[in-house]
Parts: C-alpha cells; sequence; structure tokens
C-alpha cells in the first residue's frame, strides 16, 4: 500500500475531473497498493463535467476493494456540504472507536490486543514502563519483556534511557516495525522543541518514534506539540498525544492544535480513579493510559495488600497486580506497569484468561480514595 495508507480500512479518492494527468496519477496510486478488504471512496470537483464512465473505470484496478458509489461536487462545494455527504456514507471511522471498550477477547497471555488510534496506527494495550530502569538493567528489561510478548515499551527523555531503550528494541530480534515505542519531552524543552525531538530520535535510534507525548503541561507546550505535528507529516514521529492533562487542561489546548491528541497519559490506579476525567477523555475519542496504574513507588505494598483485592486475586487464582491490570483494561485503561523482574512481566501481560464481574468491577470502585500518589 503506498505512503502507509495499510493502515487504514476507508481511502477517499479525490480527483479534478478536468485535469489532464488525473487518470495517470491515479492508476499508479491503485496499481501500488494492495487494497483488498478496504473501502475506496472516489469523488471529483468539477465546475461543468460530470462523473461520466471514470468512476467505474477505476474499479478494475482495485478489484477486491469495496467501492461506494462516485460522486461529482462542484468547485466551489462548501465544507459543511463535504462534511454532510461523508457523515451520510454510514462509515464507522478510527476516531469512532469506543475508548472504553478494549477487544479483551482478542488477547492472550503473552499477547496484547491492540487498538487503533485516531492516527491509524495499532498500539498494544500492555505496555513494559521502564521509569527508574537504567544502564544494562534497562537494555536487558527491555530484551525479556519483547521475548515474553510485550510489544509496546514507554519511556521518556526525563527517565535518562531512552539510548537504553533503543538498544534493547535493536536488540530484542524482533522486527523494529512491530515494536510501539513511546517517549516524552519535559516541559524544560518545550522552548525549543525541535532541538529536543531530534535529541529523542538520535538516542533512541530507531528510525522514527510511534508515540510521542508532552509530559505535562507547561510554558510553550502548544509550541512544543506543533513542532511534533510537523515531524508527525514528515513521518518521523507516527502519533502524538500528551501527559497529566485533565479536563480544563485538554480542553483549552485542543482549542490550539491542528492534530487531535491519540492518547492522554495519567495517573490512574484504584486508590486514585480519576473517575470524571477517564470517560471525558474517551468521549473526545482519545485514549487514556494509566501512569501508576500500580499506585506508584512507595504505595504499591499498601495497594498490593488490599483486603478486597486480595480477595477478588484468590476468587480467581490471580496476583492483586494482575486483577488492578484487569480491572484497567475493562475500564478501557491502558496500562504500562514498570518492572525489571521477568517473572513480574510475565505475570502483568497474563491477564487474558481470566474477567472481572460486574459486582467485582463496582467493589474496585468503591475503593476510591482520590488519593494522588504523584505530583502533578
Amino acid at each position: 500500500m503506498p505512503d502507509g495508507l495499510d493502515r487504514y480500512d476507508v481511502v477517499f479518492l479525490g480527483y479534478p475531473i478536468w485535469w489532464g494527468e488525473a487518470p495517470r496519477i491515479i492508476s499508479t496510486f491503485l496499481e501500488r497498493g494492495d487494497f483488498k478488504g478496504k473501502t475506496i471512496v472516489p469523488f471529483c470537483t468539477s465546475h461543468s463535467s460530470g462523473l461520466g464512465s471514470s468512476d467505474r473505470n477505476l474499479h478494475s484496478l482495485a478489484p477486491d476493494a469495496v467501492w461506494i458509489p462516485g460522486r461529482r461536487f462542484a468547485g466551489n462545494t462548501s465544507k459543511s456540504e463535504l462534511e454532510k455527504w461523508i457523515s451520510g456514507l454510514d462509515i464507522k471511522f478510527d476516531t469512532d472507536m469506543d475508548y472504553s471498550k478494549f477487544p479483551l477477547s482478542e488477547g492472550k497471555n503473552g499477547q496484547a490486543p491492540t487498538i487503533r488510534l485516531s492516527s491509524g496506527y495499532d498500539m498494544p494495550v500492555v505496555g513494559l514502563g521502564t521509569y527508574s530502569l537504567t544502564g544494562d538493567v534497562c537494555v536487558n528489561s527491555v530484551k525479556s519483556a519483547i521475548s515474553l510478548g510485550f510489544r509496546k515499551i514507554d519511556t521518556a527523555h526525563m527517565y535518562g534511557n531512552e539510548v537504553e531503550v533503543g538498544r534493547g528494541v535493536r536488540e530484542s530480534g524482533v522486527p523494529r516495525e512491530e515494536i510501539f515505542v513511546a517517549t516524552k519531552i519535559y516541559p524544560n524543552q518545550y522552548g525549543n522543541p525541535e532541538a529536543a525531538i531530534e535529541e529523542c530520535l538520535r538516542k533512541l535510534d530507531l528510525g522514527y518514534v510511534d508515540l510521542m507525548l508532552l509530559h505535562h503541561p507547561g510554558t510553550n507546550d502548544v509550541k512544543a506539540y506543533k513542532a511534533m505535528e510537523r515531524y508527525v507529516r514528515e513521518g518521523k514521529i507516527r502519533s502524538i498525544g500528551v501527559s497529566c492533562y485533565y479536563i480544563k487542561e485538554i480542553d483549552d489546548f485542543i482549542r490550539q492544535v491542528d492534530i487531535k491528541p491519540v492518547l492522554v497519559q495519567n495517573e490512574v490506579h484504584p486508590y486514585y480513579q480519576d473517575t470524571d476525567v477517564v470517560p471525558y477523555i474517551q468521549n473526545l475519542g482519545i485514549a487514556v493510559e494509566a501512569w501508576y496504574p500500580l499506585g506508584g513507588r512507595g504505595h504499591q505494598k499498601e495497594l498490593l495488600s488490599d483486603p478486597l483485592l486480595t480477595e477478588i486475586a484468590m476468587r480467581h487464582g490471580k496476583s492483586v497486580a494482575q486483577v488492578i491490570l484487569r480491572w484497567d483494561l475493562q475500564r478501557g485503561v491502558v496500562v504500562i506497569p514498570g518492572s525489571s523482574n521477568p517473572d513480574h512481566m510475565k505475570e502483568n501481560i497474563s491477564i487474558f484468561d481470566f474477567e472481572l464481574t460486574e459486582d467485582e468491577m463496582t467493589q474496585i470502585a468503591a475503593l476510591n480514595r482520590n488519593e494522588k500518589h504523584g505530583w502533578y
């Protein structure tokens, strides 16, 4: 598929009917791609000519595609008229995805299912967090995680381990395109975002970044995000998002940018459930991801020994950590638990052979204390 269009299920094929070069260029485009199982929606703009047979003639170039009948628009057609036409096609777009419900039945222990981000790329719903992992410990942890089935790795400039994460991915033996790597730039980098992005690309040394986030709000955050948008257009960053943005922050922010964040990474765990924020962000067509999913350093012991969670874990023959991570996923919250222990990593990605009942989800919801363990 040309230019990365393989990640899309629907392709809108627009061309000016009067443009003499259009047939040759469109033919080349269609002949280069594998459109099997995809939907093509042709349309054209014209001040006088109709579609004629040009729409039907294109079908032979992509016979395995699903073709929706083409339509001619006048050259001065308004944006609202085009939007009305598109909305009437009854096509489900990626931005219509319900981020509160993950396809968990598609996962299996050692292989997390993926969700389609609004950028068109797929992302696993379980990943490895690398906060506090450094040096060879970080490299080996990344390699171990990948060998156990993890396909998402989360790092950040502030963690000081992007070099090690990149090395771990390269030495894993798994093709680069199968690993989803996320990183973040920090507020003290927002003033010169191009330098920050280039530094990240150089340290990771993976060719591109799957997901780049702003670490949290700060001066020049919009400026930094707009620089990330330019790198998206250049293909060096595939998806972009933010971290530590809540209702007011995200509302103010998305009005000032061109590309809607695909993901918001916030603190979420049973003692701080972010009950108002999580569904609000999901309803914007943005995925939510939990940092500190197990309570955070200095707080894990209390959470992992919680009596209710312990009882539920025993009922399912699972650990408390597994129950918490499963609870997140059933709420539509992506998880990135950190660990350098292969046994714990294996446990963290072995959460697809059981399901919490509605009653258990309600009981865990009652544990909420609005108790934030992070500083932001």
